[in-house]
């Protein structure tokens, strides 16, 4: 009877190791993106150097290879792959996963901060966005993986961002579905602001004037559509920041 529980016990350890998922794929604020839709969003320049870490939860070193398949694109987008200094490329228009050339090396118990993964600068303009799925995976044991979806969008032309560290904001429902407040603090060196909505392709769909630097304005969202938005605040014509908004209906 101990010698089956063991090799029970034995045999479900070695499932467990072979299951085991040693890497995780962040965005460059450390979030783990695996599992997910990610959005990323900002001016066409921004958008060409997107940098993602991928995590190694394991004890060892571990050779790590690219998969890219594309979902939603626009032409002459190819998505270029870079492992540090060493770029490549998975060509727009291509039914299935392309396996990028080249690898990186991430040790134990550590990250690999050199990764970007971006849609060619010279396709973007203002209103463009690509989606493209992505998988990170150890070169010596393909089962372990981690894959995520990126969107990447460019904001129209005018929408820029400027720094506002001391201004602040949050939605409450998000996802929402007929009605969002947004609570604010404005900081101090601003004159007047103005809160934005801003779907997908960087087109401003609703606009709404701040009353004072600390405040909460609630918005009727029933018209737009489910889906991914963005919200923030603009001053002077320029997007102080944003953050994402989801409508679920």
């Amino acid at each position: 009877m101990k010698k089956h529980l063991f090799l029970c016990s034995l045999a479900f350890s070695f499932l467990f190791t072979l299951r085991a998922q040693s890497l995780k794929i962040l965005d460059h604020l450390d979030n783990n993106i695996g599992g997910l839709t990610h959005m990323e969003s900002g001016t066409p320049t921004m958008m060409s150097e997107t940098k993602f870490h991928v995590e190694n939860i394991s004890s060892n070193s571990i050779d790590y290879k690219i998969k890219a398949y594309q979902i939603l694109n626009f032409p002459n987008s190819d998505l270029q792959v870079c492992f540090g200094q060493a770029c490549y490329t998975a060509t727009a228009g291509i039914t299935g996963a392309q396996t990028i050339s080249g690898n990186g090396t991430v040790a134990g118990n550590n990250k690999d901060l050199t990764l970007k993964i971006a849609p060619f600068a010279f396709a973007w303009g203002g209103n463009t966005s690509a989606t493209w799925g992505i998988t990170a995976y150890d070169m010596n044991n393909p089962n372990d993986s981690v894959s995520t979806i990126i969107t990447w969008t460019t904001w129209a032309t005018g929408i820029q961002t400027i720094n506002a560290t001391k201004t602040s904001y949050n939605a409450f429902p998000n996802p929402a579905e007929k009605f969002v407040s947004i609570s604010y603090t404005i900081a101090e060196n601003i004159a007047s602001a103005h809160l934005v909505v801003i779907d997908i392709i960087g087109n401003e769909i609703l606009q709404v004037p701040t009353t004072g630097k600390n405040g909460e304005i609630k918005l009727d969202v029933s018209s737009l559509s489910s889906g991914i938005y963005f919200y923030g605040f603009k001053a002077d014509g320029k997007l102080l920041s944003s953050k994402k908004l989801v409508i679920s209906k």
